[in-house]
């Protein structure tokens, strides 16, 4: 059976009541709504008492009395939620929940009422939280805006045997095509955006009530028309990244967003690059990792590379022998003071900014609770293992001269890809290269992470086995090949509950390559522990079934993962108390 409500107006109090009214089973369902004068609804100070005053009205209209109420709201709009006593249309003695809003200078009610003797259902409390507005343009012009995302009762990534005390709860569906997430450490709200730089607000609510609303868009950024990069300090600037392509070139964009009234930000250009040549192919990793520091005076930038391994990328002929560049696979620091900073594409030139090299794509970077630095590094098209790096001023990774604590074979003269195990059979990037750069003169290049396991730690050894680390007495630099690190983040403040205080947790996008039977799509917990002058972890699998996991922060004990795939959901992920 389906409900269908029909449409009655009628006046009450000097105003029209529209209603929608329909009957299932024993059970009545209705929405009413009604509008008072334009501007005779105060300010926020004026809520309680307009909502007191209709809750008052209909509970006198109805003969009801009021067993319950708390606190709710609809988006940004307050509401209540309250149980009540009254007799039905039958003249049974009846129970009634229902759930009233005001937004701007409109209630509307949401009802169920049954007989007192039956219990309130699932099914009748599904009808009361489908509620939710839409944007529609009124009879006098004015728009009721509505969320712009909303939430879902849909099963996702489930835990890990070991730890089914976690929870994953589907806060809003945004429809995939999102990439970062953060929250504002001012207004303690969490803030997402998709890479059309389209910036979002989330409004947590129980249930499947959370919604989404659309804050920012890419006129009122400026500047940037796509973005993979973003981020808060900790005085609530927002810094957004973009990459802008102009035929043969691109440069990155940085647009610096400072609070300026609720809900509105003065938006100026922190940082540019010079243009600098693409690959155009998939490997222009271009511009995508921010991380403020703790102090809020630097702004971190991570360049991606133009290439797969260090290969010449010459875009079509127009630049030929290109490989690396000054602007690329490399961490940068400028101040968060600076306005309209240009990079150049020159050594020199970048000398006061340059703060690491040799990173092919550290797309995320976070801090630890001691104010350290990290970042993901994904690694190439062949069997080297993905990377975490503390990152420490002056230091090089490695890349392209060096994967893991692997050589890259293709800058040897002997190499023949046919010959190593490690590279696809069917690549066409990985040839015998004479011309390949040698590596910088007296630099140590700096390993990563050791990875000690349990999990992600599969590689291919020389006969071209697959391999798990632990099993043969020893650690991965870092993850299995292919999974895609990202959404890195640490327990900064030591909030979470028994063995995850203090920890770090990483996603996995996902394998797109390779025969390892880690395809990743999961969340990792990392315990960190520093041996002498570098660090060793253990990563732990405790959740799995993501779509394209990219983003997650944390927020009140809770960890919210963003997905770019799927339904692009924004998932809440509660931790067990012990």
């Amino acid at each position: 059976m389906e409900l269908e409500l029909v449409k009655t107006v009628q006046p009450a109090g000097g105003l029209d009541v529209y209603s929608f009214d329909g009957r299932l089973g024993e059970t009545n369902y209705a929405v009413f709504y009604y509008d008072f004068p334009k501007d005779s609804v105060g300010g926020e100070s004026t809520w309680p008492a307009v909502l007191d005053g209709a809750r008052d009205g209909w509970l006198g209209f109805i003969n009801g009395k009021l067993q319950t109420e708390h606190e709710i709201s609809l988006g940004d709009y307050p509401g209540r939620e309250a149980l009540v006593e009254a007799k039905t249309s039958t003249g049974q003695d009846g129970i009634i929940k229902a759930r009233y809003y005001l937004v701007q200078n409109r209630i509307y009610q949401i009802m169920v009422i049954t007989s007192k003797d039956q219990v309130v259902t699932a099914e009748m409390d599904a009808f009361l939280q489908s509620f939710s507005l839409l944007s529609q343009e009124q009879s006098d012009g004015t728009v009721t805006p509505g969320p712009d995302h909303t939430g879902s009762s849909a099963i996702g990534p489930l835990a890990t045997k070991a730890f089914l005390g976690l929870r994953a709860r589907d806060i809003v569906n945004t429809g995939g095509g999102f990439v970062r997430i953060d929250v504002d450490p001012i207004s303690h709200e969490i803030y997402y955006m998709d890479n059309m730089v389209n910036i979002y607000r989330l409004s947590l609510q129980p249930g499947a009530d959370s919604t989404g609303w659309k804050m920012y868009s890419a006129e009122e950024v400026g500047g940037i028309s796509s973005s993979l990069g973003m981020t808060f300090g900790p005085d609530g600037a927002l810094y957004v990244l973009g990459n802008e392509a102009n035929s043969d070139l691109t440069r990155a964009i940085i647009r610096k967003g400072v609070p300026n009234g609720p809900g509105k930000r003065t938006w100026s250009t922190l940082v540019t690059t010079e243009p600098y040549p693409l690959s155009k192919n998939q490997f222009d990793h271009v511009y995508g990792g921010l991380a403020v520091s703790p102090d809020g005076k630097y702004l971190f930038i991570a360049a991606g590379s133009r290439s797969d391994h260090g290969e010449v990328e010459t875009a079509g002929g127009a630049f030929p022998d290109a490989r690396e560049l000054p602007l690329t696979s490399a961490i940068f620091r400028v101040p968060t003071g600076a306005q309209g900073l240009v990079l150049p594409n020159n050594e020199e030139g970048l000398k006061p900014y340059l703060f690491a090299d040799g990173l092919r794509n550290a797309f995320d970077l976070a801090f630890n609770a001691d104010g350290e630095l990290f970042a993901i590094d994904n690694g190439p098209d062949a069997d080297f293992p993905d990377e975490l790096n503390w990152i420490e001023d002056g230091h090089h990774y490695g890349f392209p001269w060096r994967f893991g604590n692997q050589d890259n074979p293709q800058q040897f003269p002997t190499f023949d890809p046919k010959q190593n195990p490690l590279i696809p059979k069917d690549s066409t990037t990985y040839t015998n290269d004479p011309g390949f750069p040698t590596a910088p003169t007296g630099v140590k290049f700096t390993d990563p992470v050791i990875n000690m396991g349990p999990d992600a730690v599969y590689f291919r050894d020389e006969q071209g086995q697959i391999r798990k680390a632990p099993g043969l007495g020893q650690g991965l630099s870092s993850f299995t090949p292919h999974r895609s690190p990202l959404g890195l983040v640490f327990d900064t403040a030591g909030v979470l509950p028994g063995q995850f205080k203090g920890h770090a947790f990483i996603l996995s996008w996902g394998a797109a390559l390779g025969d390892f039977q880690d395809k990743g799509q999961d969340l990792l917990d990392l315990e960190l522990v520093k041996k002498g002058e570098q660090y060793q972890m253990t990563a732990t699998q405790i959740m799995a079934g993501f779509k394209n996991p990219i983003d997650a922060v944390l927020f009140e004990g809770k960890l919210y993962v963003l997905e770019y795939g799927g339904h692009g959901g924004i998932w809440e992920i509660t931790f067990p108390e012990k």
